[in-house]
């Protein structure tokens, strides 16, 4: 897979740390906080997430609802400027996500950012959420990462979420199949309604001829962080770092801490047996 910083094929398991953004100028949700004050706060975060010892960050504008498939031009920019205050503040490997589906958007960051990895949500097959029906994504993300030169990017690709549902009820293997074979996805991101769906999905894929990193992309904690990554290959974590419940709330960066340290005391990774196609 094309990973040149080394974040999804190395020994050790990724941790990532969401920087949720809140609703930023523009939104219907935006309560008047300046764009200058959003990026302190973003910077600030993913200098406290690579000082707790998180393998990378990942941006995105979680905030802009109601739910929608892409930003506008406006959330973009915003995003590019966010981002780029990032790198000039921390070294720390940066991926991108834009809402549910933004594929243009998020290889434009991609390319603006020089980011290490993005993450699309809705991959391959067909999903009903809030936003109403979104479609699988691959052609377009492929076609827009080799156009902007962009082919070294990881693509994580969720193939399950929380927040909308299969149209059609396709079986986990399949949706990994397509993802892989069809979609030249470069790690799968999972996510069950709960912990224990979680850790069959991540069993289930483990126990087929899936090779490539599987990402677990909700629900760790602290509490099951080493559970998983006895399976798992990374995490991406957010809302078990806020101060208080809620994709709005600051991270903690004793929380922040505390799940580093309970994961990597957890990382079984020596005793995980990686498919050979992972390194390559």
């Amino acid at each position: 897979m094309p990973d040149p910083a080394g974040l999804f094929t190395r020994e050790g398991r990724t941790l990532v740390g969401m920087l949720h953004l809140p609703p930023m100028p523009g939104s219907p949700r935006h309560d008047g906080t300046s764009l200058r004050e959003i990026e302190r706060r973003a910077v600030a975060e993913a200098e406290l997430l690579a000082e707790a010892g998180f393998d990378a960050v990942l941006l995105q504008n979680t905030g802009d609802g109601p739910g929608r498939k892409d930003a506008d031009l406006a959330e973009v920019a915003q995003m590019a400027a966010i981002g780029r205050a990032i790198r000039l503040a921390t070294d720390i490997p940066l991926g991108v996500n834009v809402l549910k589906n933004g594929v243009e958007s998020v290889f434009a960051l991609a390319s603006a950012l020089a980011a290490e990895f993005v993450r699309i949500k809705v991959y391959v097959g067909a999903v009903v959420g809030s936003e109403g029906l979104v479609e699988g994504a691959a052609h377009a993300a492929l076609t827009a990462r080799h156009r902007l030169g962009l082919d070294h990017v990881p693509i994580l690709a969720d193939i399950s979420d929380r927040t909308s549902r299969q149209l059609v009820d396709s079986p986990l293997t399949e949706l990994a199949t397509w993802a892989i074979e069809h979609g030249n996805a470069d790690a799968l991101v999972i996510t069950g309604r709960d912990v224990a769906e979680t850790q069959h999905m991540l069993a289930e894929l483990r126990g087929s001829s899936v090779a490539v990193p599987l990402i677990v992309g909700g629900g760790a904690d602290e509490t099951n962080a080493g559970d998983l990554l006895a399976v798992a290959d990374g995490v991406i974590v957010g809302t078990a770092l806020k101060q208080t419940a809620g994709f709005d709330a600051p991270i903690s960066a004793a929380r922040a801490r505390d799940f580093v340290t309970a994961a990597r005391l957890g990382d079984r990774s020596a005793t995980i047996v990686r498919p050979a196609a992972m390194g390559s």
